[in-house]
């Protein structure tokens, strides 16, 4: 019977891991989903100029900072999955290379206006091997 116990304590405190580290891993991506909408929302006026150049027109329409943040993010996760994803009941979770993939473009989104003006004004799109 100690036996019993000490195999279905083990198993709960599995599961209760598993649902741990799912659930460190959807605030992570929620998390990073909102860093990339900040990035990804033109607000200077060198930047709307840049969106306009890039358009080349003089009021381009801008995509949704939320829906392009989300839609790159997922991108991002299905590419790295497979690298060096973290398996967990089933399911992959964030690894090391989502991270780094996701650092570096924040960064070059935040240093670089026309990279920035291109995906807002979708020249650049979510299904592009930029990511």
């Amino acid at each position: 019977s100690s036996a019993s116990i000490s195999k279905s304590d083990a198993l709960k405190a599995k599961q209760q891991a598993e649902q741990e580290a799912k659930a460190s891993a959807d605030a992570l991506r929620k998390s990073v989903r909102q860093r990339l909408q900040g990035v990804l929302t033109l607000k200077s006026a060198e930047e709307k100029r840049a969106a306009s150049s890039e358009a080349g027109v003089a009021n381009p329409p801008i995509l949704d900072a939320a829906m392009l943040a989300a839609q790159v993010e997922r991108e991002i996760f299905q590419q790295t999955r497979s690298d060096d994803a973290i398996e967990c009941g089933g399911e992959s979770l964030v690894g090391t290379a989502y991270k780094r993939k996701l650092r570096q473009l924040a960064f070059n989104l935040r240093k670089n206006v026309e990279l920035r003006a291109r995906v807002c004004t979708g020249k650049l799109g979510g299904g592009s091997c930029f990511w």
